[in-house]
């Protein structure tokens, strides 16, 4: 399995004023996160295209709100403390559909082999897209600790999600750790961009 333009479309609130649509929808392949909405109100902002959507073990619970949508496969990824033991195992509603494995070893090489925190959905459909797609672009990604040295107008004020405002960037990953160690994911993500494996777009991070 294979593409070649490929739309990773984050959660942040940056996404929340955006005109991507067309352009997410344009990719050859557009993965997305939980229940994160599409079409409709957000049609314009981050298009309506699903070609896989990731799930982790919270809002696996919560398909029926996208069990209509046949047209993409749907990957749940489960929630554990170490990373080598998160995969990526297909989750079939309506239609079969083929299972997916994204190696850790990834990941862990890239953050010079320690293991992460509890790796977030959105870490993992970064490396999936690597692994499938020729070129990959970053919609939705924010992370406002980083938004100053990169001069992307990233405020701490923006929404925590595109959809919904009930924290900002600056509570959302000013916090504790929690289950995803942040600082950590973002040098990798980082080291990503610095390769030329990856590319921003507009505001993400």
């Amino acid at each position: 399995m294979s593409y070649g333009a490929c739309a990773v479309v984050g959660s942040g609130g940056t996404l929340r004023n955006a005109h991507h649509g067309r352009e997410i929808d344009a990719h050859d392949a557009v993965i997305r996160f939980n229940l994160a909405p599409t079409g409709g109100e957000w049609l314009e902002a981050v298009g309506s295209r699903s070609t896989f959507r990731l799930f982790n073990g919270q809002s696996r619970s919560r398909h029926t709100l996208v069990r209509a949508n046949t047209s993409h496969e749907l990957l749940y990824c489960p929630f554990d403390k170490w990373l080598g033991k998160c995969i990526l195992s297909a989750v079939s509603f309506r239609t079969s559909t083929t299972s997916t494995r994204v190696g850790a070893a990834q990941l862990q090489h890239a953050h010079g082999g320690r293991h992460v925190r509890m790796v977030s959905t959105g870490l993992l459909g970064v490396v999936l897209a690597l692994a499938m797609c020729e070129t990959v672009s970053l919609y939705g990604f924010g992370n406002q600790s980083a938004a100053a040295a990169l001069a992307t107008g990233v405020s701490a004020s923006t929404c925590g999600h595109y959809w919904e405002c009930s924290r900002n960037q600056s509570r959302y990953f000013g916090g504790k750790a929690g289950y995803h160690d942040w600082k950590a994911q973002w040098r990798v993500v980082q080291h990503f961009v610095d390769a030329g494996a990856v590319r921003f777009v507009g505001n993400s991070l």
